[in-house]
């Protein structure tokens, strides 16, 4: 049998109620687009409250009628206008809730003209309840940036530089105010930073803002880096089992070439063949495995660097390897006790196996003996580690430390696990003990997680105290969804600050801008605050040639280090001017740039580069590829087709060493190639900002902001 359809009825006109009629006098059924009028100010309606007249209004009722009464205006051009500024509301209503505004009253003894037949009329705007909108932040103009604002302020004095720091000589340390002591002083030091534009830091202003919850022993002098950063896991000993392995032993955990050798076994990887040096004079240098060469002059007093060791785990190859952040080595000064080795530190490392292992390296001058060869290193194969955390179902992909004892990890399954591994670490729990679970495992993405970072800022009391003994609580993450979210782990859910079409493959946190540096679409690389009086907003920092792998901030200055696909490793400041087009110019500076011949299969290292100045844009300005624009700065690449041997995949500034050793940058390439850079600020037309360091940071009484000496 077949469905009947339900017979169409009439629907009731709502206009009769509310005192007006259709074109033809008669409530007539019809669809909801029909033309409607607007409740006029004159209606007879019993509903309508009495309003109580004034002399304004009725000296502006008395000039309508006088004006009524002389003007005679064609009748059908006076409705068109009408019928065209009620369309104008009708389009402004369903964007905006505005309360009505009332028509004008018509003149004494006139009847209302009713509107030609076709003509649209608007139907009056609901008034609806207030909807929470969007936040928005006002600028002076659209020339300004918003400055960093710090969200963990400390007022002790902390340490600086009295001289220019050398590369293996102690430094001269003296007091001075903390950066945070309070607000004129964090505006005066965080503009002179902007006056930075060389590829360092400017060793003047080296501070350490690092906050961890063990830097609370009431002991402690807190002026101290030593305080802010004490060695941890003192009584913890180094494994047995370490076995020093031979070279041909080790080739199993080393790299390897496609070649093999006639009895089936793999060959060492060919040697590297890279031009080095200044454009035009560059030499061909051929580096084997371990080798190491020197890119400056003999004018120029450079270090040696060695690999000291090489360690062999059975996991598979790591996936991310991060030190623990603060020193938990055994001190050299102290005699080594007969028959237990030294540990050089703690190191975590989720591996190919899907693990999350915690190693107890021992140091390598303990491991070496006296018929070793010194110019190659010493190969050790580790036992079990001292911890190993898998999960079922998913594997480990990426880390990150907030302290000593709480570890972050992201897992290809889109969810964020915490552990706190201090209790296991000290009472010696082994891969037969009992599986350690997290104590907080959130699903935030979508997909796997390829970057984490922890917002390290102590968390705050009901009272507005902070509570600096306790564990942060806010992580950064980016994952292969292109999502970018903030989670608090005292919440079940992560927040969404950004989606780009991306994968997002690296963050980091910086206490200089006070939020996470993440990348936005096009390998935009931006720095979204977390201070709550600016969450969420973010700031381009620089627009690398090719997908962004790897960036690095310190906690001793603001320099931010960024490795790209193209084979670029750049630099630039985080406190750049809050004024774009001001007088200190936005640099971007390429330190070196790898380049690679198909044909040869020789790589080429370019270095000494010109600054790029970044031309930074509104927010509602199109990029180049939307408004095909030339690149006239001859920086761009017309291709995005790189060797993936050209990649930066690792960029670390030199962190928790001493503020001496706070300008070294190290950075690893896809061909294997790694480099140490030593890089120096400078400041703009070579004056410092407020005439001297002592009168920027008030170590001189008196001191006023008058001593600007030409800032912005």
């Amino acid at each position: 049998m077949p469905r009947e359809l339900r017979p169409r009825k009439s629907r009731p006109d709502y206009t009769g109620l509310a005192g007006r009629d259709t074109d033809d006098g008669a409530n007539v059924a019809g669809p909801s687009s029909s033309a409607a009028w607007v409740a006029a100010e004159d209606t007879d309606s019993s509903f309508t409250p009495q309003r109580a007249s004034s002399k304004k209004d009725d000296i502006e009722s008395s000039s309508d009628v006088d004006s009524d009464s002389d003007m005679e205006v064609d009748e059908d051009v006076a409705k068109t206008r009408t019928a065209a500024k009620l369309a104008l509301r009708s389009n402004a209503a369903s964007s905006v809730v505005a309360p009505l505004k009332k028509r004008p009253m018509e003149p004494v003894g006139r009847s209302p003209s009713k509107p030609q037949h076709g003509t649209t009329i608007s139907t009056p705007a609901l008034q609806l309840p207030a909807t929470r909108s969007a936040k928005t932040y006002s600028l002076p103009s659209t020339h300004h940036r918003h400055r960093a604002i710090p969200i963990f302020h400390r007022f002790e004095e902390v340490e600086r530089l009295e001289h220019p720091p050398a590369l293996f000589e102690e430094p001269k340390i003296t007091f001075t105010n903390s950066m945070t002591t309070n607000h004129p002083l964090t505006d005066r030091i965080g503009k002179a930073w902007g006056y930075n534009v060389g590829p360092g830091p400017v060793w003047e202003l080296l501070e350490d803002r690092s906050c961890y919850k063990e830097s609370t022993h009431p002991k402690a002098d807190s002026r101290m880096e030593s305080s802010r950063r004490p060695r941890v896991y003192e009584n913890i000993k180094v494994r047995e089992g370490w076995e020093v392995l031979d070279y041909h032993d080790a080739l199993v955990y080393l790299p390897t070439g496609v070649v093999t050798n006639d009895e089936g076994c793999s060959q060492p990887p060919p040697a590297v063949a890279c031009y080095m040096g200044p454009y035009g004079e560059q030499s061909r240098v051929l580096f084997n495995m371990f080798d190491s060469h020197c890119t400056y002059g003999s004018e120029r007093d450079s270090g040696e660097v060695q690999c000291e060791m090489i360690l062999c785990v059975e996991n598979g190859p790591a996936q991310d390897i991060k030190w623990c952040p603060l020193p938990a080595h055994d001190r050299w000064a102290d005699d080594r006790p007969l028959g237990r080795l030294r540990k050089l530190g703690i190191l975590a490392g989720t591996f190919e196996d899907g693990s999350l292992s915690i190693y107890i390296v021992p140091d390598p001058t303990d491991l070496s003996s006296v018929q070793r060869d010194t110019s190659s290193p010493v190969f050790v194969k580790a036992p079990e580690p001292a911890l190993r955390i898998e999960l079922e179902g998913t594997s480990c992909w990426s880390l990150d430390w907030a302290n000593s004892e709480v570890l972050a990890v992201g897992c290809t399954n889109g969810y964020i696990g915490v552990y706190n591994i201090g209790d296991a670490l000290r009472k010696g729990i082994g891969p037969s003990e009992d599986h350690i679970p997290p104590t907080h495992f959130i699903c935030v993405h979508q997909s796997a997680i390829r970057a984490v970072t922890w917002i390290r800022v102590p968390p705050t009391k009901a009272n507005g105290v902070l509570a600096m003994d306790e564990d942060p609580t806010v992580i950064a993450s980016g994952g292969y969804d292109g999502v970018e979210c903030l989670t608090d782990v005292r919440e079940p859910y992560g927040h969404v600050v950004n989606r780009t079409r991306d994968v997002i493959n690296t963050t980091s946190y910086s206490v200089f801008a006070a939020g996470a540096v993440m990348i936005d679409h096009d390998s935009t690389v931006k720095v979204y605050s977390v201070s709550p009086s600016m969450l969420g907003r973010g700031h381009t920092l620089m627009e690398p040639d090719g997908p962004v792998w790897s960036v690095s901030a310190s906690d001793y200055h603001p320099q931010l280090a960024v490795g790209s696909a193209d084979g670029s490793c750049s630099t630039t400041n985080l406190l750049k001017s809050t004024r774009r087009g001001g007088l200190v110019p936005f640099f971007v500076h390429k330190i070196y740039q790898m380049d690679f011949s198909r044909k040869t299969g020789e790589f080429r290292m370019l270095e000494w580069f010109l600054p790029h100045v970044t031309q930074e844009r509104g927010p509602g300005a199109k990029s180049k590829t939307e408004t095909g624009e030339d690149d006239t700065t001859g920086t761009g690449h017309n291709t995005g087709v790189w060797p993936p041997e050209i990649g930066i995949h690792r960029v670390a500034w030199n962190t928790g060493n001493g503020l001496a050793c706070a300008q070294l940058l190290a950075s690893a390439t896809g061909s294997g190639l790694c480099r140490v850079d030593w890089l120096q600020g400078r400041w703009f037309r070579e004056r410092v900002p407020y005439v001297s360091v002592p009168k920027m940071r008030r170590e001189v009484e008196g001191d006023d902001d008058s001593a600007d000496d030409g800032l912005e």
